[in-house]
């Protein structure tokens, strides 16, 4: 019979249990430290993808609150034109500019193209310029009435 020495062998035994331990160990360290820095660089995305999202929001808002101050002013203007245009001072100065209305005691000027002046008490058929319907001038235009001059 062989003798075998078994102090020996435990030896070589515990040798390398306590190798693969050590290597187990260090791969298991190893192991964790990857995992913690996947979850660390998931978590860094995380955060930075709602930051980036949260500065769009935010840049959005802002666009929309100068556009708000726009409309409001653009608003304020409008209200005002409304007000002015239902007052009785621009009925009365829209009736003298197109309709030439003069009060009691006014004289009505109006300076004609050719740089006469026309007083309130000539009327500009005075002016002795032949006057033409909107019939014979469209006729003259189309060349129908040989007196029409443009």
């Amino acid at each position: 019979m062989v003798y075998r020495d078994t102090d020996s062998d435990f030896k070589h035994v515990c040798l390398f249990i306590n190798t693969f331990d050590k290597m187990s160990r260090s791969m298991l360290y190893s192991f964790f430290i990857f995992i913690l820095a996947l979850l660390l660089i998931g978590i860094v995305a995380a955060f930075g993808r709602e930051g980036y999202g949260n500065y769009q929001l935010n840049k959005e808002i802002s666009g929309l609150k100068k556009e708000i101050e726009s409309l409001k002013k653009n608003n304020e203007e409008l209200s005002g034109l409304v007000d002015y245009y239902n007052s009785e001072k621009s009925l009365e100065g829209e009736a003298r500019l197109k309709l030439n209305l003069v009060k009691e005691g006014e004289k009505l000027v109006i300076i004609s193209p050719e740089g006469q002046a026309v007083s309130g008490s000539q009327s500009p058929s005075n002016t002795g310029k032949k006057q033409f319907s909107n019939l014979d001038k469209w006729l003259g235009y189309l060349g129908f009435d040989k007196d029409f001059k443009r």
